[in-house]
């Protein structure tokens, strides 16, 4: 049978030959995306550039910007131009001005730094030689003016005490209101005062009313009313004064003839003297009224400074009302 058949190789066929490998697949052309990546790249070398220039800078550019710096702030110098005539003693400094013509020699080397602000500005000079002789004199008469001015303050400071006597004029209309009228002017006499609290509040009364009070010392009799204890010899007087006296600090004694008067208190009022009274008859001690008159020194307040005695009676009723009652008219002498 076919089937039964074995299948022999032999090694040795020369006809035998390995099949032919398979070919290569077509290789496609490249398609747009090649251009996109080299457009991509060229953009990202710009950007770099740029950015590079922009931080930093092209070089040699740097010097340029010291240049205007210097020239700004020289100009103003020219402005004390006119100070120079003011001062005499600043021309003669004008010869010194020759001098210049050594600094164009430092401007090659001035040039080379830029850091150095001061060493930029010299080279401005030289640029006119007919500003730079002007530019240094008025350096040297900026310190003329400063004296002047300062000479100036020095006067202005001597007014300033001229207020000080005007200070001592506005106080002199306050002395007039207190000084006396005027002979034949009319005035309102509030009485005398023998207490001086009673003195004080009529003053205050007084000035309520938009007037000063003026004072005038007098020495008048005045009724008082003694009240004694009694009538002893000497040393019974002195012993009975002591006794008396340490609850009665007012006891006084007065010399009658060989004897001493023992007194408990003497009262110009003599409402307050009967009061008085009736707590020494609580005490014990029995007394007698004594009336006499003892020349005593009294103030007499008046106000007011009237032309006429009509003008000073319309005031009157104004005054009583509030509280003087034992107010007058009276005329200066």
């Amino acid at each position: 049978m076919a089937k039964d058949k074995e299948f022999t190789f032999d090694e040795g066929d020369d006809d035998f030959s390995a099949p032919d490998p398979l070919p290569p697949p077509p290789i496609k052309p490249p398609s747009g995306g090649g251009q996109k990546r080299t457009l991509l790249l060229l953009l990202v070398i710009l950007v770099g550039a740029g950015a590079y220039f922009y931080l930093y800078g092209i070089p040699g550019m740097e010097a340029e910007p010291v240049k205007p710096a210097p020239v700004a702030v020289k100009v103003p110098v020219v402005a004390p131009k006119p100070a120079a005539p003011g001062a005499v003693a600043a021309t003669p400094a004008a010869p010194p001005t020759p001098a210049a013509p050594p600094t164009p020699a430092a401007t090659p080397a001035a040039v080379k730094p830029a850091a150095p602000a001061p060493t930029a500005v010299v080279p401005a000079k030289p640029a006119t030689l007919a500003a730079a002789g002007p530019a240094a004199m008025p350096a040297k008469a900026l310190p003329a003016p400063a004296p002047v001015a300062a000479a100036k303050p020095t006067p202005g400071v001597e007014p300033k005490a001229a207020p000080a006597p005007a200070v001592k004029a506005a106080s002199q209309p306050a002395e007039v209101v207190v000084e006396k009228p005027q002979p034949g002017s009319f005035v309102i006499n509030a009485g005398a005062f023998l207490v001086k609290a009673n003195l004080l509040d009529a003053e205050r009364r007084i000035r309520r009313l938009g007037f000063e009070p003026r004072r005038t010392s007098i020495k008048r009799p005045v009724a008082m009313t003694r009240l004694r204890v009694g009538v002893y010899p000497p040393q019974e007087a002195t012993a009975r004064y002591r006794d008396l006296v340490v609850g009665y600090p007012s006891a006084f004694t007065l010399k009658q003839g060989e004897k001493v008067a023992l007194y408990a208190a003497s009262f110009h009022d003599l409402n307050q003297a009967r009061s008085f009274a009736d707590q020494l008859y609580l005490d014990g001690i029995h007394i007698e009224e004594e009336q006499t008159e003892v020349p005593m020194k009294m103030t007499v307040l008046t106000f007011g400074n009237f032309p006429d005695k009509i003008a000073a009676e319309k005031e009157l009723k104004r005054i009583r009302a509030a509280g003087l009652r034992d107010v007058t008219v009276t005329v200066t002498k």
